[in-house]
């Protein structure tokens, strides 16, 4: 698992790094296969299931990262990395209705978190944006 973090953590940098995706793909690919293996030998490791989503994410496979966040959240209901990724998901697919109640979830069960602002800025946004929608 900590294999699979550590190459999850070198694609963010070649992200950051501006890297093309011919470039970073490999290394995500590496990260999925060692995750994999990690959660075939515990399937109660929350932190693999969220890494996993992760990897998923940064492929624009919005899907799977939906199905292996929450089946993190399902291992781990207090994994905040995870669903923060999982509003990422939803905003990325303009999914308003449930970026929006994982928003008021984070909110509510995170009341000291060092995201809480950026967490409410992006709740007001996603709230506008379903509003319109609604109209």
């Amino acid at each position: 698992m900590a294999l699979g973090r550590l190459l999850v953590e070198e694609a963010d940098i070649q992200i950051l790094a501006a890297e093309k995706q011919d470039e970073i793909r490999p290394t995500l690919k590496r990260a999925r296969e060692t995750l994999s293996q990690a959660v075939i030998l515990d399937p109660k490791l929350a932190t693999a299931f969220y890494y996993l989503g992760v990897v998923d994410f940064r492929t624009s496979s919005f899907a799977g990262a939906e199905g292996e966040l929450k089946h993190a959240l399902s291992l781990d209901p207090t994994l905040a990395p995870a669903k923060i990724t999982l509003i990422n998901v939803y905003v990325l697919q303009k999914n308003w209705q449930n970026a929006l109640e994982n928003l008021d979830a984070f909110l509510l069960e995170n009341p000291t978190s060092p995201y809480r602002q950026q967490v409410t800025a992006t709740r007001l946004s996603v709230a506008r944006r379903l509003q319109a929608q609604e109209q």
